[in-house]
């Protein structure tokens, strides 16, 4: 939507920690100010390793996560016409050199493959599905503990509060990298599997939208300025299937800046949420052992601010695929492509 607004394990999990505490009831990353780390990743953060993950398994996958993060450094400008209002982005899980994007309300049904650099790798046109308001996406296992990843779009963007049911679309990440030509700009049409989703609330407008790849959950996180902010989830995604959204819980954001929410990413191996707003962007950490992560993390009230790339209109936020980072874009003609990443 247009908008104006002018982390036995510690060797694995080395840089991982948590910031200094602040004054309003969170904890600070490195914008300029100073951080302290304060846990050994042998012991609480380890344990809180969920979702099918332990703290061996993330050493094997080189995933962890940094203690502090880097101020958002520019990689790349995406120059291409036809990407011109992105409003979701997300690392792809199957190379580490791509990360994928769409375009917000107006455009036709499609996502966008981009290198690091900002360019277009590959266009993806949908067959047999619509484009009302495409808001975020996220990437993930295609099954819980399975090897393939796949790429969900969230049509779940609803201004007027008026949609009667919202949708995702998949699509497996082989499908397009397969296709992809060295130095090519490549078009391609495919048919994604579809989900049809309903609050049991009544409509909500969102733009956020997360997966956590060992349960296969994927949550919803909605935007408003006059109601609490939901997160609603479903189990899993099933592939032609409709389902009512259960409300898990309510998100705190901390004084300060816009409470719209943009954009939420679920990090690859650690139980922590990654929530955008126009201005800001802050990391909620699951409880140790929490059955269910997502409404833990969501019952946070003390999440840690990280650092991010001071943008026209951010609007979308992506952990890379090793969680040692995570990318932005904001939406506009020529948008960069920002990168953070840890401080050594």
């Amino acid at each position: 939507m247009r908008f104006t607004v002018g982390l036995g394990a510690l060797a694995a999990l080395a840089a991982m920690g948590c910031g200094a505490p602040g004054r309003e009831g969170y904890v600070e990353d490195a914008a300029g100010v100073d951080v302290a780390l304060q846990h050994d990743a042998a012991g609480d953060d380890a344990a809180a390793l969920v979702d099918g993950a332990s703290a061996d398994a993330a050493v094997q996958q080189g995933c962890g996560a940094c203690g502090v993060y880097s101020g958002g450094v520019t990689v790349g400008r995406v120059t291409d016409s036809a990407a011109n209002e992105l409003s979701g982005v997300a690392a792809s899980r199957a190379r580490d050199d791509l990360a994928w994007v769409h375009n917000d309300s107006g455009d036709r049904a499609r996502v966008f493959a981009i290198g690091f650099d900002g360019a277009v790798r590959a266009e993806v046109r949908f067959e047999g599905a619509a484009a009302v308001d495409y808001e975020d996406l996220a990437v993930g296992p295609c099954a819980p503990g399975g090897e393939a990843s796949c790429v969900v779009v969230g049509d779940i963007g609803d201004n007027d509060r008026a949609r009667g049911s919202v949708v995702l679309y998949r699509f497996e990440e082989a499908e397009v990298i397969g296709r992809l030509r060295e130095g090519e700009r490549v078009t391609m049409t495919l048919r994604p599997a579809q989900m049809v989703l309903r609050y049991p609330d009544g409509a909500h407008n969102a733009e956020a939208l997360v997966l956590l790849p060992g349960s296969g959950e994927l949550g919803i996180v909605t935007k408003t300025e006059d109601a609490p902010i939901g997160v609603y989830a479903t189990p899993r995604f099933v592939a032609d299937g409709e389902a009512t959204l259960a409300r898990v819980g309510t998100l705190t954001l901390p004084p300060g800046g816009t409470r719209l929410v943009t954009g939420a990413d679920w990090h690859p191996c650690l139980p922590k949420l990654l929530v955008r707003t126009y201005d800001r962007l802050w990391e909620y950490d699951a409880a140790a052992g929490a059955t269910d992560p997502l409404a833990s993390a969501a019952a946070s009230t003390a999440p840690t601010r990280r650092s991010v790339a001071v943008e026209a209109q951010g609007e979308a936020v992506g952990w890379l695929a090793s969680g040692r980072g995570y990318l932005t874009v904001s939406e506009g003609r020529n948008a960069n492509l920002s990168r953070s990443g840890c401080v050594e």
